[in-house]
Order: C-alpha cells, then sequence, then structure tokens
C-alpha cells in the first residue's frame, strides 16, 4: 500500500510515517518524489511501501523487563540510549523539562515523567414540573470521570511509541437527600415533597422521571342530582330491539301507585381544596344545589317523593305532581260531550267531529281524532290518525308565549308613534302649540289605525287576570281609545305603558314549564303546535302545519314529509320530503339548525333563518345547514 507523505526534509518525512504506520522505517519501502533545497524553501514528499503483514508491535507486558509505565512515570532498563515517541495526548517531561517536539532521545538513567488530561466526572439533575404545577419529577445523571492509560510499543530496536487509550475513572459522589430537598426549595416547591421516594430515587443508577413531590388535588363537589323513578313516556318497544315494531302503539303514558317512591333529591359529595407545589391554595368548584317539590298528589319524605294517589307522574323544574287519569272507554262524540279534566286524559277510542278534549296534563288517544281539536298543557299520544284537526302541546306556555309576543308586538307600535312625533318636533312640521296628545290621536286615526284595534283586542281577552293587566286595560281605556290620546300633554307618558307590557312579559314568561312533545302516528290537514319535540312514529304526515319550539322527527323509514309547512326551533330529521310530482313542501329551521332526509324531491324549499334555498333535484342523503358566511349549504346526492 503507497502512502505520500511531506515535511521539509527526507529525515521528517521518515519520522512521520513510522508514526503513521507504527512501524521502524526497516519495515517499509520509500522513494522520493520531489525535493527542494533552495534557501527560502525546503520541501521533501516521498512515497512509502509498506505490508503490515508479518509485522507485529511488541506489547509492553512481554518487555516488562525493558520498559516500566507507572501512574506518572516511565522508567527503561535497557543498556543503551532509545528515540522515545509520543503523541499530542501526552506532555512528556525528561529529566524535569517538557519535550516539544512529538519524539526524544532518552538514556537510561533519564528521569522521565508525564502527564494526561483528566476529564472530571459529572453529576446532573433535572427537576421538571407539570403545567398545573401539581407534580416534580426528577432525572439523575452521573458520569464518570475520564483518564488516559499510557502503554510502550517497540517499534523496532532502539525505538519505543507511547500510546494511549481512554478508559473510565471515578464516579462522582452522589447526591444526598438534603441536597435533592434543597434543589426542590430552590424552584420554590414547598409542599408534598415525597422524603422516602427520594431516598429510593438515590438508591438507583441514573433514575429517570420519578414523582418526588406531589401537590394536594382538587377534588370538585359533586352536584346535586334529582332521582326520577318514572318515564314520563313509555316506549314499548326497547331501543335496539330487532323484533318488528309496531310503530301504531309505540308509546303509552305511565302510572304510579298509592306509596311509590317517585323523585329522591340526591345529595353531591363535598369535595376539597386543594394546595399546588408551591404551597398555593387550589378552590374547588363549588357544587349546584337543587331542591325537590310536591304538588298534588304527592307529599316529600326526607328527599323522596312519594305518590299520594293513583295516577301518572310528572316532574317539571323540580317539582313532582301525579295527576289524576280521566278515562274515557269509548268514543268523545256529541253523546259524550267534550272533556275537560284538570289532570291526564286517556280516550279508549277516537275524538270525533266537532270535538273538543282539554287536559291539565297529558292527552292520549288510542285511536283517531277526526276533525277535532286536543289541547293539553302536558304530552300528547294521537295512536291513530289525526284528520283535518288542531292539537297543542304545553298550551299553558303557547299561551303565554303567544300573549307576550302579542304585547311585544304592540309595544313596537308605541315606539314608532313616540319616534313620529320626535321626528315631527324637530323638523317644526305642526305647530308648536298644538299638544302631543294631539298629534297622537291623529296618529291613530291615519297611519296607526291598527293600533286601536289591538288596543280592543286586549280589552276584551280576560285569559290573563293580574293587576298589570288591569294597568294596561285602564290605560288603553283612558288614554288611547277613543278620545283619550287628547288626555296626553306630553309623548313621553307612553312610556308607563311601555314599562307595563314590560313586566307583564316578564311575569307571564317566568310561569312558562319545561317543554313537552307531542306523538303522532299520521297526520293530515292537521295544525299542531308543542313546546318540546314533534314526533312522528307512522307513516307521516301529509299537508299539515306543524311546529316544535325543539325538533321535528320523523322515526320510521319511509315516512313521508309531503306538502304543508313544518317550522322546529332546532332540526328537522326527515324520511322522504315531498314527491315525485314536485309538490311543495316547506321546512324551516332557525340560523343554527339542520335539516336532514333520506330523500327529498325537488320543490323542496328549505328555509334556514332568513335564507331560504329550493331544491332543483330530487335527492338523497340531503343535509341543509347555514356556513359561518351566512350561506346555505346542501350537501347531498343527486338521485
Amino acid at each position: 500500500m503507497g502512502y505520500k507523505i511531506s515535511g521539509k526534509k527526507l529525515e521528517e518525512c521518515l519520522r512521520k510515517a513510522e508514526s503513521k504506520l507504527s512501524t521502524s522505517r526497516k519495515n517499509f519501502k520509500y522513494k522520493i518524489i520531489s525535493e527542494e533545497k533552495s534557501f527560502f524553501k525546503k520541501k521533501c514528499i516521498i512515497e512509502v511501501e509498506f505490508e503490515k503483514e508479518g509485522i507485529k508491535e511488541k506489547p509492553i507486558e512481554k518487555q516488562i523487563n525493558k520498559i516500566i509505565v507507572t501512574e506518572d512515570k516511565i522508567m527503561l532498563e535497557m543498556s543503551e540510549e532509545a528515540e522515545l515517541e509520543f503523541g499530542s495526548d501526552i506532555k512528556l517531561f525528561v529529566n524535569g523539562e517538557e519535550v516539544k517536539k512529538d519524539f526524544i532521545i532518552v538514556k537510561p538513567n533519564d528521569d522521565i515523567r508525564y502527564e494526561c488530561e483528566l476529564v472530571e466526572g459529572k453529576r446532573n439533575t433535572n427537576i421538571s414540573i407539570d403545567k398545573d404545577r401539581m407534580e416534580a419529577k426528577l432525572t439523575i445523571e452521573y458520569i464518570p470521570s475520564k483518564v488516559r492509560k499510557v502503554f510502550g510499543a517497540f517499534r523496532g530496536e532502539g525505538k519505543i511509541k507511547l500510546v494511549t487509550e481512554l478508559v473510565d475513572g471515578e464516579m462522582p459522589p452522589r447526591f444526598t437527600r438534603e441536597e435533592i430537598v434543597k434543589m426542590l426549595n430552590d424552584k420554590g416547591i414547598v409542599y408534598g415533597i415525597n422524603l422516602e421516594e427520594i431516598d429510593k430515587v438515590l438508591s438507583l443508577e441514573n433514575p429517570k422521571g420519578f414523582l418526588v413531590a406531589e401537590g394536594k388535588r382538587v377534588i370538585d363537589d359533586e352536584n346535586d342530582s334529582i332521582k326520577v323513578y318514572f318515564e314520563k313516556t313509555r316506549r314499548n318497544v326497547e331501543a335496539e330491539s330487532k323484533d318488528q315494531i309496531d310503530y301504531k302503539n309505540l308509546y303509552s303514558i305511565v302510572n304510579v301507585k298509592v306509596g311509590e317512591v317517585i323523585g329522591e333529591l340526591v345529595h353531591g359529595k363535598e369535595g376539597e381544596d386543594g394546595i399546588d407545589l408551591f404551597g398555593q391554595d387550589r378552590k374547588r368548584k363549588k357544587k349546584k344545589k337543587l331542591s325537590i317539590g310536591a304538588k298534588q298528589g304527592c307529599s316529600i319524605d326526607g328527599d323522596k317523593v312519594i305518590a299520594a294517589i293513583e295516577g301518572r307522574p310528572d316532574m317539571k323544574n323540580g317539582m313532582f305532581s301525579v295527576n289524576k287519569v280521566f278515562e274515557a272507554k269509548n268514543d268523545v262524540d256529541i253523546k259524550s260531550g267534550n272533556i275537560k279534566f284538570i289532570g291526564d286524559v286517556f280516550v279508549s277510542g277516537s275524538v270525533k267531529d266537532g270535538m273538543k278534549v282539554e287536559a291539565g296534563n297529558c292527552i292520549q288517544i288510542n285511536k283517531n281524532v277526526e276533525c277535532a281539536k286536543l289541547v293539553s298543557e302536558g304530552e300528547v299520544i294521537v295512536s291513530g290518525s289525526s284528520i283535518n284537526s288542531k292539537i297543542i302541546g304545553g298550551a299553558d306556555t303557547i299561551g303565554i308565549k303567544e300573549h307576550a309576543e302579542f304585547l311585544e308586538e304592540y309595544k313596537k307600535e308605541i315606539n314608532l308613534i313616540i319616534k313620529t312625533i320626535k321626528e315631527i318636533r324637530d323638523k317644526h312640521i305642526i305647530n308648536e302649540k298644538k299638544a302631543d296628545g294631539e298629534i297622537i290621536k291623529l296618529l291613530l286615526e291615519s297611519k296607526y289605525r291598527d293600533l286601536l284595534d289591538k288596543s280592543k283586542e286586549i280589552l276584551k281577552d280576560n285569559t290573563f287576570n293580574n293587576e298589570l293587566m288591569d294597568k294596561i286595560k285602564q290605560y288603553l281605556r283612558e288614554k288611547i281609545i277613543g278620545s283619550g290620546a287628547l288626555g296626553i300633554k306630553y309623548y313621553d307618558e307612553l312610556y308607563d305603558l311601555i314599562k307595563c307590557i314590560d313586566n307583564e312579559v316578564q311575569l307571564e314568561i317566568n310561569k312558562t314549564s319545561s317543554p313537552v312533545d307531542v306523538y303522532l302516528n299520521y297526520c293530515q290537514d292537521t295544525e299542531v303546535k308543542t313546546t318540546g319535540n314533534i314526533f312522528i312514529t307512522g307513516k307521516g304526515q301529509y299537508v299539515s302545519n306543524l311546529s316544535a319550539e325543539c325538533n321535528i322527527e320523523f322515526l320510521k323509514d319511509g315516512a313521508v314529509a309531503r306538502g304543508g309547512i313544518l317550522k322546529a326551533g332546532k332540526d328537522i330529521k326527515a324520511r322522504i320530503v315531498g314527491s315525485i310530482a314536485g309538490v311543495t313542501t316547506t321546512l324551516i329551521v332557525p340560523e343554527d339548525g339542520v335539516i336532514s332526509a333520506d330523500i327529498a324531491y325537488q320543490n323542496s324549499k328549505f328555509i334556514i333563518g332568513s335564507k331560504q334555498y329550493l331544491l332543483q333535484k330530487s335527492s338523497k342523503e340531503v343535509k341543509a345547514y347555514m356556513n359561518n358566511k351566512g350561506e346555505i349549504v346542501v350537501d347531498k346526492f343527486i338521485l
């Protein structure tokens, strides 16, 4: 193998070759490639040929009688001088003087000493604290010192090379418990230090990620809860049942017996405040306290509610009741007369043409509703068909909301009159000597004639009788109807009427109860309103107007929504919307609502908020919603 080596002189090149090849020049051949010997520049380049086979270094162990290497000294037991070569990782001192070159000729009696670099051992720690400041984990790393062990190797007669090997030295001292605790304290950790765990960690080699300090975690209070021991409406088939479902009789009203526990207040457990690693208090989340009450048909025993009569249990806003059930075993018709009952009404037959059933709670009709009216403050279940009828669920709440909406509209028109008078005064359109009451009378007789009609409606309605309504009616008689407006000197007197209206609206809205649902098998030419959900359990609806403050859902596969208007306060979940003939069917939801359908035919109209979308092509897997830009998006696959 050939090597090119350069130096200032031939001797320097040969020494470099011996050092590089770790052998005497007797063992290789060389030739001079170039040599310059000018006064200003001296340079020599040689090419060396060397075969390693057969050449073996003689380790010092076999020459122990000639070279002795101690901890920091080298002794030669030789009769002749020798050339001692060493690398940059050794500092060599001969007779007290440091050797600056990489070789030196030494004599048997010379004092030879050496030094090698010592890499000190290290010990490292890392204390990590989680973002909640509740856990501190410790990692320790011990790194031993590094020392160079010196060996001597013969290069032939009279030549010795010193070589080194980097070996592990002593380990650094181990951390103590006191040192670790101080490190934790220096980081501000004063609470939850686990001394036993620290001792365990200190006994391990290079432990990693051990939990050595932990805060006291917050345990939030458990909220109170109300346990209800009855279903408001019983589903007669389990939801996961694979049996054929009779949707006509899917739901039924639940009754309880005297002495049954119908509800219970469960007190949530109190938790505990916490403390973080830095000794800071962490407050727990206080529980939400609930209470229960008992109305008619039940009583409270400790934290439990007990049925006092047999009937249908109910719970609204923590108030329990058991309502008596009126059962009509035949049809409701001319013979039986209309039904009005404070509790629940169960009709085994049908409700016939022109008849009316009113209930203070739930109504269940086992057969059909034919050109009739159902008004219930609770849920409504019709197992048969509803034809050309009107059905109201949550009637008390609906009545209150309609009353409140009517008064709000009335108030808007009063505000418009005030605004108009201000504009007239600002622009000096009418003589300033004319009283505001005269202007109000003129406006009521011209631009705001419908306000007089609405005033008369309020005076005729005796549904809501209370002190506030008495004040409103008195004001209308004295200052709105007839020539009453002439008694108004300044328009700001109308603010007294507005204040009474606001108070009345708030008073009635506070009386509204929980949403109630309506369950219909099939309806046609029927108007349905409820404060909760409308569930169509059978074949669907035809040209009916359905209005629910929550969802409208068609439960049966293949159920049809054909014609009419469906309006939901949340979502509409339909099966088949419209028909092949393109019958217009309108589905309405608020801006955050979603309309979905298995199939929707052309001319189906989707109204979301104030925007509307007309489906041009029949589609399947339809989902309509409003995006964050206020645009209607309809996901679908064309049929």
